[in-house]
């Protein structure tokens, strides 16, 4: 409810603008003041159209279209935002880049997003190993045995970061060198155009050799979300063979995915053996003194302060990834900005919707392994013999799971002192945590039951 009205009184304040600079006022009658604000996606307003018609106005390209005028409304009313997409009928239409789109020959072309430099990304415990891969990737493309560089992790992990920074990094030092980044979804949709018959074979013919080509004849080939591959042949065909190409010339191949080669369902073997040639790392979760540089790195690139207590309660219950953390970021500039307020942890309690704890409860110093068991325990209504025990029972395992879990997301422990704490080996204790990381993402339930019990703890 207090982020519809925060998006309300932005979209007011666009309004204003829009209004004074928007010729001539029947296109502003017509086309903007129709729209009705949705809800914030990164630093665009989602913005409500009544008809297709206004899509179809708002969404044509060119340097004194209406598009761009609303987009200049947007920033001259400096409200935090500086771009729109546009919703019909509860589904985004319209989601352009504020350039709008390049085309290269019949293929669209995928914008890097400038700020994913090596500079901006925060290196932790749980990325340093890929940082340190991708930065030696970017400095010697094909070289060192890292090809295919191979990279997966969970959602919002800062895999698209890493990948476009090396793209990034090449194209401002060696500008020739051509670099071709785009998702597996842009290599399946633009593979499909390129089957679809033209007039004539030898049309068809050309629009094949044309796909082949705008793949094939690169320097670095990066594909975010390889693991949609899962289930299509006839695209695992095309793309085993543009593979095989680009690697027989040493080219650099640079894949992302959510899992590991092995994880992909239905993926040819031929496939999966040459993914697993090169260098395959994983990006984990960050923990929480990461968590806390990566809000003030977005704090650094919103131009806001946010004093270090309101950066841990940021931190607290912020999930698995960095979107999450960045978006708190934007909640809270934004309520700086319509509020006209200091940073506060009262006024990122009200942006967040979330309760102001207790002064005398925000030292976790005092939390140790025995509070975190104990809490877990007293939740499940189990004994601290039965979860140290080898009772194999789901309840049983699934408390041992969350306290490992805690254990680390809290206390930040190594996982060979979590195992000892627990009973348990290194790998158990390494399996638990990604278990109950990826529960948490899937599962609602689960996700309030690791929140409530970690409140309590933060309480003790």
């Amino acid at each position: 409810m207090a982020e519809n009205m925060q998006v309300e009184i932005l979209w007011e304040k666009i309004l204003k603008v829009a209004e004074t600079e928007i010729t001539p006022k029947a296109s502003f009658s017509t086309f903007i003041r129709p729209l009705k604000p949705v809800s914030m996606s990164g630093r665009k307003i989602v913005l409500q159209t009544p008809s297709d018609l206004v899509v179809e106005t708002l969404s044509r390209p060119g340097e004194d279209s209406l598009a761009e005028r609303l987009r200049g409304a947007i920033v001259h009313a400096d409200v935090g935002v500086t771009d729109f997409a546009l919703s019909l009928g509860g589904k985004v239409v319209y989601n352009a880049d504020a350039e709008g789109m390049v085309y290269d020959n019949d293929f669209e072309a995928m914008h890097l997003n400038k700020n994913f430099t090596f500079e901006s990304f925060v290196v932790g415990p749980s990325n340093q190993f890929v940082y340190s891969a991708a930065k030696l990737v970017s400095e010697n493309p094909s070289g060192d045995g890292y090809n295919p560089l191979y990279i997966y992790g969970g959602t919002g992990l800062g895999k698209t970061h890493l990948v476009q920074a090396i793209a990034n990094d090449i194209q401002m030092r060696k500008p020739s060198f051509r670099v071709l980044y785009t998702t597996l979804e842009k290599f399946l949709n633009e593979f499909t155009k390129s089957l679809a018959s033209a007039n004539g074979k030898a049309a068809t013919t050309d629009r094949r050799a044309k796909f082949r080509a705008h793949y094939r004849n690169v320097d670095m080939l990066i594909i975010d979300d390889i693991q949609f591959l899962a289930g299509k042949p006839g695209v695992q065909e095309e793309f085993f063979h543009t593979f095989n190409d680009l690697y027989a010339q040493n080219k650099q191949i640079i894949l992302t995915s959510d899992v590991e080669p092995d994880k992909i369902s239905t993926l040819e073997e031929r496939l999966r053996t040459r993914f697993k040639g090169g260098l395959i790392l994983e990006v984990t979760p960050p923990d929480e003194k990461t968590k806390i540089e990566i809000l003030r790195r977005k704090a650094f690139e919103r131009k806001i302060v946010i004093p270090e207590d309101v950066l841990s309660f940021l931190a607290v219950d912020s999930g698995s990834d960095v979107r999450t953390l960045e978006g708190r970021v934007n909640k809270l500039y934004l309520a700086s900005r319509l509020y006209e307020k200091e940073v506060s942890i009262e006024l990122a309690a009200l942006a967040l919707d979330k309760s102001v704890p207790d002064e005398g409860n925000k030292d976790n110093d005092t939390v140790t392994a025995e509070n975190v068991i104990k809490c877990v325990c007293d939740y499940y209504k189990v004994t601290k013999t039965d979860i140290l025990g080898s009772n194999r029972k789901a309840e049983l395992v699934k408390a041992r799971q969350v306290a490992c879990y805690l254990m680390y997301e809290i206390l930040n422990l190594p996982l060979v002192t979590i195992g000892k704490q627990m009973n348990r080996d290194h790998a158990t204790v390494i399996y638990s945590k990604n278990k109950i990381t990826g529960l948490i993402d899937k599962s609602v339930a689960i996700a309030k039951e690791v929140d409530d019990i970690k409140s309590t703890i933060l309480k003790k």
